[in-house]
Parts: structure tokens; sequence; C-alpha cells
């Protein structure tokens, strides 16, 4: 599903000042049917249809975050089928309450940094895995803008630089990971390798320059 048919499905819940097309894809289908097959989200979809994104704001704090977490719940079992696109819309679901949730007290204040983290987490891992880079860098900060040490987030970065070839800059990120994990060293391997391979492809260029 790309991303304009993706915002399509996002925007049927909760706004109806937008056309609503008759004709849905098989991915929008299935997405139907696993809300319809969920007691909890086909209330809260119901409820919500053809309202504005005030009437979630509008919600009690402990409503929002039962929402959220349903939301989050479904797009982790999508994700564990390897499911991406799937459920990269439920947890951009999760993700818009958090714009319209204000934690009230120390203990609602950690549940929203803890719940923003994973969510934005969860979701920069699908992008990555869809191949979207960039959409998965900017997720990855938000999750870095929730908590600096995230291992997870710093390690996806690199990879995308890595992917980018931005050697330099990985090598920073590359740094702040525990050096004692396997998929740290194994990635620390292959930076290597590429920056071994990049000095010799440019001295290999600097040779011919002084022939000619």
């Amino acid at each position: 599903m790309n991303t304009q048919t993706f915002d399509k499905v996002q925007n049927s819940i909760g706004n109806n000042d937008k056309t609503k097309t008759n004709t849905k894809t098989a991915e929008e289908i299935e997405i139907e049917k696993i809300i319809q097959s969920n007691p909890y989200l086909s209330k809260v979809v119901s409820n919500q249809e053809g309202k504005k994104e005030i009437e979630i704001y509008e919600k009690s704090n402990e409503e929002k975050f039962l929402n959220l977490e349903q939301f989050k719940l479904e797009g982790n079992l999508l994700f564990k089928n390897k499911e991406y696109n799937k459920a990269a819309y439920f947890y951009q679901q999760a993700i818009i309450y958090f714009d319209y949730l204000f934690p009230d007290g120390d203990q609602e204040i950690e549940k929203y940094k803890l719940l923003e983290e994973q969510c934005n987490n969860n979701m920069a891992q699908c992008r990555f895995l869809q191949g979207n880079l960039d959409e998965a860098w900017n997720y990855s900060d938000q999750v870095l803008r929730i908590n600096p040490k995230n291992e997870k987030a710093i390690f996806r970065q690199a990879k995308i630089l890595l992917q980018k070839d931005d050697l330099e800059q990985c090598q920073a990120l590359v740094k702040k990971l525990d050096q004692n994990l396997q998929e740290t060293k194994e990635l620390k391997q292959i930076l290597q390798n590429r920056m071994k391979l990049y000095k010799k492809r440019t001295e290999q260029i600097y040779k011919k320059m002084l022939s000619d």
C-alpha cells in the first residue's frame, strides 16, 4: 500500500469533511476486518466515525490511554506476522492520541513517555523494513527526543546512514552503542569493511588522476 492509499485509510477515522471513495483496496478491506474482529477497536472506530478530532480531545485520559494501547497491541500482532504496512496503520492511530492526551501527575507522565517512545520506535522499524529510510529516520528522531539513549533508535539510524554511505556519521552513532552487543560488533565490522573499500577506491582515483 503506497503513501496515498495509507493516508486515505488513516483519514477515514475521525474526519467526515473529506470525500470518501467508493472503491476500497484489498488491504483497506483487510484492515477494516481486523478492526471489526476486535470488539474494543470496533467500538472506538465506530464512535469516532463522522466526528472531528475534538471528540478524541474530549475523552478522559483513561479512555485515551486504553484506546492507544489497543491500537498499539493490534500493531504489535501484525508486526510479528511481518505485515508491516498494516502494523504501521495501527501504530499511526495510536500516535495520533499523543497530540490530544495531556498526562496528569508523575505516573501518567511516565506512562505517556513510555508509550510514545514505544509507538514511534515500532513505527520507525516498520518504515525501515519497508525501505522508507527518511520516515524511519524521522520516527527514530522522535524516539530519541523522548529518550536520547534508546539503543534501538540509534542502531536503526546508524544502519540508515550506512545504507546512504554516510560513513563518518554512521561511525559516530556506532560509538554510542553498547560495544559488547553482537549486533553492534557486526555493524561495526560492516562499517570498517565499507570504509576500507572507500579508502581503496579513493586511492585508485587519485593514482589515476596523477598518472593522466
